[in-house]
């Protein structure tokens, strides 16, 4: 059952669980296998909830990118020149 998303920045990966950079520690479900994910990168963390504490469990963790991935954004989102 899946409870939410949320999006981090990983501190530390390893094999059993996530480290954020905001020193959340996300246990993973039994026999998820996450693929290498650079610390520093962004990740999106699909979750579910332990029954007997509510912590957090990783069901997926996959790599997050952000809106200054995106080069030509800038231009789309600026305003139509005059002319």
């Amino acid at each position: 059952m899946v409870c939410g998303i949320t999006v981090g920045v990983l501190k530390e990966l390893h094999a059993d669980h996530i480290l954020l950079s905001d020193s959340t520690c996300i246990p993973f479900a039994e026999g998820l296998a996450v693929d290498q994910i650079a610390p520093g990168s962004r990740i999106t963390i699909v979750y579910s909830r332990k029954d007997d504490d509510g912590g957090m469990v990783a069901q997926s963790i996959k790599h997050s990118i952000g809106i200054e991935d995106f080069a030509y954004l800038p231009t789309l989102l600026a305003p139509p020149t005059p002319g």
